[in-house]
């Protein structure tokens, strides 16, 4: 114990040998550890808005898909309408009101859109708007033009540019 004590005295006196270096030091350690803390607090917070965004924006929290459709993305193997049927009636039961905030039923697909100049791929989503509109902030961000209605047929389309830089 008393050799401890000697080492932290003898390493004492030699920190203050030279006060200015001393200081400077542990400046820059602090302000080094205040910018990764505040770096760390930055990204943290980002990432849980990126997924935030991906599930109000996305899928939602929750995807009911019949077994083996992430392997293949296969339209046989849609769920057949009494199993999603069955599904939404449970969701809408009391004992799941108070953990359920929407359900909105979707038809996802993949296609290619075209012209003269290029191609794109695109995703295809089929929804019942009214629905829709419990489970996604879509209809709230709308720049121009309207949000689909349930008394007619209509499409809806979203589009940005990427660019150039990240192609």
């Amino acid at each position: 114990m008393m050799g401890v004590l000697l080492l932290v005295k003898i390493g004492w006196r030699n920190l203050w040998r030279n006060p200015r270096g001393t200081l400077l030091t542990a400046l820059a350690l602090g302000l080094g550890l205040t910018l990764l803390l505040v770096s760390l607090g930055l990204l943290d917070g980002g990432h849980d808005q990126m997924i935030t965004n991906a599930v109000r924006f996305g899928t939602g929290d929750v995807v009911i898909q019949a077994q083996g459709y992430q392997d293949t993305g296969s339209q046989a193997l849609l769920l057949p309408t009494p199993v999603a049927s069955a599904t939404e009636a449970f969701l809408h039961t009391d004992a799941m009101k108070h953990v359920v905030e929407g359900v909105s039923p979707r038809l996802l697909a993949s296609g290619l859109a075209s012209s003269a100049a290029n191609s794109d791929g695109v995703r295809i989503m089929g929804v019942i708007p009214k629905q829709e509109r419990t489970v996604s902030l879509i209809s709230q961000r709308i720049i121009e033009g309207s949000y689909l209605t349930d008394d007619q047929q209509s499409a809806w389309l979203s589009a940005w540019t990427w660019p150039a830089s990240s192609r």
